[in-house]
């Protein structure tokens, strides 16, 4: 019976290593929560820094050490859109949301209306219904303190971002969204790129578009 402290020691040991296991799968999946959560509370802090912005007439970031806010509001009733475009195309705005590309026009906003905006956005997140997207969809954007703007979508082209620089006419009238190719993409950081561009339409009402004061919403 010599063996026997040995099998004892050999089940204690595994019984240790499942312990480990089970450990780490729940780290991982409240880790996985978490995220998901803090994704969700930021979303409805742009959403409240948006409203502010619209009642006090000046930029609100969403949270104290943010370095970015919410400039204009992207929407696509058909497809379920409703995005906050965020001041920056840089990463850490990236991560909450499609950004504004410095130096082109604040998208919707009617100082600019003849000018272009370029918008870019993460394939696999914000921008993943560019893939769905189709010539002669409609597009309404609105930026603080101005009524929405109406676009409709009249070229969609795949670019390779390294041999066919983006050529944009800053003074066409014009709304450009970006995102990475292809969106089942397995690595991210590729050269190619997705650009939909959209021409405005005239003014016309518009169905199933919230517009700033609706603060009972809780659509993101």
């Amino acid at each position: 019976m010599a063996w026997l402290p040995e099998l004892a020691q050999g089940h204690r040991a595994r019984r240790l290593i499942l312990a480990l296991l089970l450990a780490l799968a729940g780290w991982q999946l409240f880790d996985a929560v978490w995220i998901h959560a803090k994704a969700q509370l930021a979303q409805y802090l742009i959403r409240d820094a948006w409203l502010e912005a619209h009642r006090e007439g000046y930029p609100v970031k969403p949270w104290g050490w943010a370095d970015m806010w919410p400039v204009a509001r992207l929407q696509m009733p058909e497809q379920q859109v409703d995005l906050y475009v965020l001041d920056g195309a840089h990463g850490s705005a990236l991560a909450f949301g499609p950004g504004y590309v410095h130096g082109s026009a604040i998208p919707g906003d009617l100082s600019n209306a003849w000018k272009t905006s370029i918008v870019s956005g993460h394939r696999d997140t914000h921008f993943r219904f560019l893939r769905d997207i189709e010539l002669a969809d409609e597009l309404f954007v609105t930026a603080s303190n101005t009524e929405t703007l109406t676009y409709e979508v009249t070229n969609i082209e795949i670019v390779n971002s390294l041999t066919e620089p983006l050529q944009v006419d800053q003074q066409q009238a014009q709304l450009i969204l970006v995102t990475c190719y292809p969106f089942d993409a397995v690595q991210a950081g590729g050269p190619m790129r997705y650009v939909v561009t959209a021409k405005p339409k005239p003014p016309q009402p518009i169905a199933g578009v919230q517009h700033n004061d609706d603060r009972n919403s809780d659509t993101l």
